[in-house]
């Protein structure tokens, strides 16, 4: 038996903005806020048709115009190249990943989705080395190991560039990118120097649609309420993307 999925058409869409639509239909607010983080862009996943009608159609009521599409007939977005350093020219960039350089022409890109996640932050010092170790002694000796706070977590950011005549998936990570190709403009915060490189590729690529990160990011607006559960999520997200550019 098929099963559907209930997507957002606009492209730009916030990523709370329809929590009313899933709690009308019996979600508590925490669990329409974990679900839309989770699946950006979705109101519903592997649904059965009736199902999926009946929630694009509150929706739709509700001024957010759906698609539904079977989950087996979402799109799988390319295979992702991690780029280390990107070169602005006049008709396109160069992307230098994995020894290759790579040219992407302005009028090829089709989709540009910046996201901002929730991430673990990842011990790397010598003392959270020791909380984790003393943490596991008593759990050794047989005995209960004492609670231990929940790991803080940080707000991380990417960007997926869709475009090039493959097509190819340029995913770009902030913290694995060379930004001395910007020169001059070069900033001493990772995110400034984002928000430029971004910023140059899209005044250039007029075809292509963009996530609503994208435009708080270049805008310079909080990312906080449009930022996503986990990595995963961006995924999600590009998948709900291309659907909707498809559409």
């Amino acid at each position: 038996m098929s099963l559907y999925a209930v997507a957002l058409r606009a492209a730009g869409a916030p990523t709370l903005a329809p929590s009313p639509v899933l709690t009308a239909a019996g979600k508590s607010p925490d669990e329409a806020a974990a679900f839309l983080r989770a699946y950006p862009g979705f109101l519903g996943r592997r649904l059965q048709l009736a199902e999926a009608r009946a929630l694009a159609a509150d929706a739709d009521k509700a001024g957010f115009p759906t698609l539904i599409a079977a989950e087996a007939d979402l799109p799988s977005p390319p295979p992702a190249v991690f780029p280390e350093k990107i070169e602005i020219a006049d008709d396109g960039f160069y992307a230098a990943a994995a020894g290759a350089r790579l040219f992407v022409p302005y009028d090829s890109v089709t989709l540009i989705a910046a996201a901002a996640y929730e991430a673990p932050v990842e011990p790397a010092t010598l003392p959270a080395f020791k909380a984790g170790l003393l943490a596991r002694i008593p759990a050794l000796a047989g005995r209960r190991p004492p609670e231990l706070p929940l790991p803080a977590r940080e707000t991380r950011l990417l960007a997926d560039i869709v475009g090039g005549t493959e097509p190819l998936r340029l995913r770009f990570q902030p913290e694995d990118l060379d930004f001395s190709p910007l020169g001059r403009e070069l900033s001493l915060s990772s995110e400034a120097n984002f928000r430029k490189l971004l910023g140059e590729i899209a005044a250039r690529s007029f075809r292509a649609a963009g996530s609503a990160c994208l435009a708080a990011l270049l805008a310079g607006r909080p990312l906080g309420p449009l930022r996503y559960g986990g990595a995963g999520a961006c995924d999600e997200a590009l998948v709900r993307l291309l659907l909707a550019a498809a559409a």
